[in-house]
Parts: structure tokens; sequence; C-alpha cells
């Protein structure tokens, strides 16, 4: 079972509020033009807006619960948006087409689900093999910093930690969020436990336990993967602000702007 499975609704919920990154996709998405490739598309957060600017747009994802939610999302919208989205259910460290792209995705941190390094490198390899010649790749990831991660290891190992409230408007269901957070500093691993109590409107309420690992990556990890899978970074920059010079000290995230190393 991916370990995203059982999330679908609740990782919706969770996102519904959390927009940063949109406008900075959908900028490079006019630029580049059909067609657009997204790997690990989850709920569709930037599928549907790239699509409602009328531009084609391949979303792959590995959860088939992630993408009957986008299909169920796709069936609300109009005709024509959804006729520019195609959905397809595959791993991404295999997937590849012949089909070449002006523009591939690997958004909010849905490279750090590839826990391995063969997986990491597999998956850019066959990034660069599907990008035109004018093509660009967009990678996003969290910015890991040294004393959160010491911090986590040391004192937060077994703490639930308070993340917020979710109300569900169609079903009048309220889900309370905590995480446990267990770090793994010498492989880069991160576990986050998600334990949401589900208050439904009878007042029951249900326990659901979901865990996800991620990898960290670090930006010179990064920059090497990049250029030993056959990319030059174009550009590199911090909070989805291409305006915005990377400070290690204000960044959450960090943005790798690669293009096709020419032969």
């Amino acid at each position: 079972m991916n370990q995203f499975d059982q999330l679908a609704s609740m990782y919706d919920l969770d996102m519904t509020d959390k927009t940063a990154g949109i406008s900075m996709y959908l900028d490079y998405a006019n630029v580049q033009g059909s067609p657009v490739l997204q790997l690990g598309c989850g709920v569709g957060r930037l599928l549907l807006p790239i699509a409602s600017e009328g531009i084609d747009i391949y979303g792959v994802d590995s959860s088939e619960p992630m993408l009957e939610f986008v299909r169920s999302e796709m069936d609300t919208g109009p005709d024509e948006v959804k006729e520019r989205i195609t959905l397809i259910e595959h791993e991404l460290p295999e997937f590849q087409q012949d089909m070449k792209f002006n523009l591939i995705l690997i958004a909010f941190n849905s490279f750090l689900n590839l826990l391995t390094r063969k997986d990491q490198q597999q998956t850019l390899v066959n990034v660069n093999n599907m990008l035109t010649d004018n093509g660009l790749l967009i990678i996003d990831i969290l910015t890991p910093k040294h004393g959160d991660l010491a911090r986590e290891w040391l004192r937060r190992k077994d703490v639930p930690i308070y993340r917020g409230l979710l109300y569900d408007e169609e079903t009048s269901t309220t889900y309370v969020r905590n995480d446990r957070v267990r770090v793994n500093l010498t492989d880069q691993i991160q576990e986050t436990e998600m334990i949401y109590d589900t208050v439904y409107p009878d007042g029951r309420i249900e326990k659901a336990v979901r865990i996800v690992q991620t990898k960290y990556i670090f930006r010179s990890e990064m920059e090497i993967l990049l250029e030993s899978t056959g990319f030059n970074i174009q550009n590199f920059f911090s909070n989805y602000d291409s305006n915005q010079e990377f400070n290690y000290d204000d960044s959450s995230s960090m943005v790798f702007v690669a293009e096709k190393r020419s032969t």
C-alpha cells in the first residue's frame, strides 16, 4: 500500500489554505506551454490551476486514492479543464514515456518521498529523457535546518506536536491533527506519525494513524544529483520567489530550476 493511500481526503483539507508556490508554477507553465508533466501530483493542487490556464498537463502519482480524489474534483469543474488533464497511476522512479514535455514539475516536497539514492537518480534520468531540448525541470523541497533536526532528534521522539484543526463542511466532520516526528540523522530519514482524531456530527470520535517517511536533502546534495543526471541549474531561489536570493536562515523551501545539459 502506498503511504499516502489513506490520506487523500484529509490531505486535501490539510492543504486547502496552503497556496504558496502555485502562482510561481503558473508563471512557468504559461511561459513554457503545453504539454506539462507533474510527477507526484497528489490531490491536484497544481493540475487544476494549470489546466485552467488552457495548458495540457499530465499528472502522475502512485496513489490511486489520491488520483480518485482528483477525478472527483475534475468532475465538478468545466469540461474544457477536465479535457486538458491526463492522470496516470505509476511509481515515480520507473515512469517514462516517449512523449516529450516542455515543463516537468516535482512540486511541494514530492521529491523527498524518494527514499533511496537509486530512486532519486533514476527519476531524474527519466525526467531528462522526457524533456524537450528547451524544456525545464522544477523541483522544490523543504530547506532542512540543522538546529530543527537536532531538536526533533533530541526531545521530540515520542512527544505529539499539535498541528491544527480541520473542518470538512460537506460532512460536518472535524479532524484534530497531532504529529510524532522521529528523525534518523544518519540516513536523513524523517518519519512523521500523523495522528488524526475524527469528531463526527453525532459526537463519535475515532483515531486514525498514518505514517509517512521522507528523506530530507541539503542544497549541495540536490545540486550534485541534478548535475550527475545531465542537468544544468538555471536558477535557484527561496520560498517560491525567483527574485529572492537564497538565504539559509530565512528559507523554508528551496526551488531548483534546471535545463538539459547540451550534448
